[in-house]
């Protein structure tokens, strides 16, 4: 299996600004990565996307996609890593310890789902219960039959995929307490990243002073230089090195999912994990945001429709979308789209060119209906020089037409064009097709 053609993506934001548990789905960005790799592990919040890909594809064409075999959906209680030197309120652990004074942490996974009623007797038995409880949202779904809803919390069941144990968690805070007990530099760079957007104070990394030392087995204080550096408050400083902490733990977590799911890891840029000095080159590899600008300009080339506002307006048709993947086109594109060598201006001027513009023209009504005029007008002249002749060019024409021996051997052999630029050219634009209301 080559992991860098498998893709772990979340594709939907959570709603801030109300008091429920609801979810903004990026669906461009699901339709984008969809196109771009062979397997994409959609990182699910809830699984509240699933309700949107109805909404906005409809149950068919979702159904359709869920048993495609090219998705899957990661989903479990385990979140993330938290900071809960202040928790007395809600670990038990923390209250009989108490706060931690600045510049003392503990971080600890934590399931981001507090209306959780308890703990069960194992991570399996906690991840099974909570998966049973929130595919129940489905049956809000509007529009959907009673034998759908079981169908489609079937197929939803079917692509989970998640950590196989509560050992896989440990085993990013034993790799995470490991790193900082060696005084791991990343924490350094981590500090001077979150100072400039925390602060907006630019301190360079080979200025600062850090060290770790932990208190017992899961609190540990830091011992920092960054306020004198950059003239930054106690608060402040302690609130920038807490961020610069749970970077790193994102960043251990990142790490443990590529190895788990045998797959590279995607981020938004506004969450800016921490690969520094010789991992940068290593983060260009294991991301997704490269290859998603190309994507982006070859929409904008090919004059397409923003992705977001066609999907919103139901003009995708993911059914298409998964019927042009299994073409030896799509396979070309992907492996361009991929590759470290690809000339982008010279991908570009393919896009672009005389040649891409006439073989598109080449299939519009306008153009068959000039070469009907132009046949019937040459047939004229050809009937006068030699009576018989003329009528024979035009049957010729009419065969060749219908058997697309004209496009076939006249305009590719004139204009050739690779594989890729024949997906970006007639495939790609297909799946803009307006859905027909059931």
């Amino acid at each position: 299996m080559n992991f860098a053609n498998r893709l772990l993506v979340r594709c939907s934001e959570r709603v801030r600004d109300i008091d429920a548990f609801e979810v903004e789905l990026l669906a461009e960005e699901l339709v984008e990565r969809l196109l771009l790799f062979d397997h994409v592990i959609l990182d699910s919040l809830r699984l509240k996307e699933v309700p949107e890909l109805v909404r906005l594809f409809g149950y068919d064409e979702t159904m359709e996609l869920l048993n495609s075999g090219i998705i899957s959906i990661r989903c479990e209680p385990f979140a993330s890593f938290g900071s809960v030197r202040r928790a007395v309120g809600a670990l038990e652990s923390r209250r009989k310890k108490g706060k931690l004074p600045l510049f003392s942490y503990c971080l600890d996974p934590f399931e981001a789902y507090p209306f959780m009623p308890k703990k069960w007797s194992s991570y399996s038995e906690n991840k099974t219960r909570f998966i049973q409880f929130i595919i129940e949202e489905f049956r809000k779904i509007d529009g959907l039959s009673g034998s759908e809803i079981v169908k489609l919390q079937r197929s939803v069941k079917e692509k989970i995929v998640s950590f196989r144990s509560e050992r896989t968690i440990l085993e990013i805070s034993d790799g995470l307490k490991n790193d900082l007990e060696t005084n791991d530099p990343t924490l350094i760079f981590a500090i001077s990243q979150k100072a400039a957007q925390l602060s907006k104070i630019n301190i360079k990394p080979e200025e600062i002073e850090c060290k770790v030392e932990y208190l017992d087995d899961t609190d540990f204080g830091v011992s920092c230089n960054i306020q004198r550096l950059g003239d930054i408050d106690d608060i402040s400083a302690d609130q920038i090195i807490e961020r610069a902490l749970l970077g790193m733990a994102e960043r251990n977590k990142k790490i443990q999912e590529m190895k788990e799911f045998e797959c590279i890891n995607a981020y938004r840029e506004s969450e800016v994990p921490i690969f520094t000095g010789k991992l940068n080159f290593l983060a260009s590899k294991l991301t997704d945001k490269d290859v998603s600008k190309r994507f982006t300009r070859i929409i904008e080339l090919r004059g397409l429709p923003d992705l977001s506002g066609a999907i919103e307006n139901g003009s995708i048709s993911l059914a298409t979308l998964l019927e042009i993947r299994d073409s030896a086109e799509w396979h070309e594109f992907r492996k361009l789209m991929a590759s470290e060598s690809l000339d982008v201006e010279e991908l570009e001027s393919a896009i672009t060119s005389l040649s891409s513009k006439i073989r598109r023209w080449w299939d519009t009504d306008t153009a068959k209906v000039v070469r009907v005029l132009t046949v019937t007008a040459l047939s004229g002249v050809l009937d006068q020089l030699k009576p018989g002749t003329g009528i024979l060019l035009a049957a010729a024409h009419g065969i060749t037409e219908k058997l697309g021996v004209i496009d076939k051997y006249v305009i590719q052999g004139i204009f050739p064009k690779s594989g890729a630029i024949t997906f970006i050219d007639e495939k790609l634009p297909s799946i803009y097709e307006k859905r027909e209301e059931s």
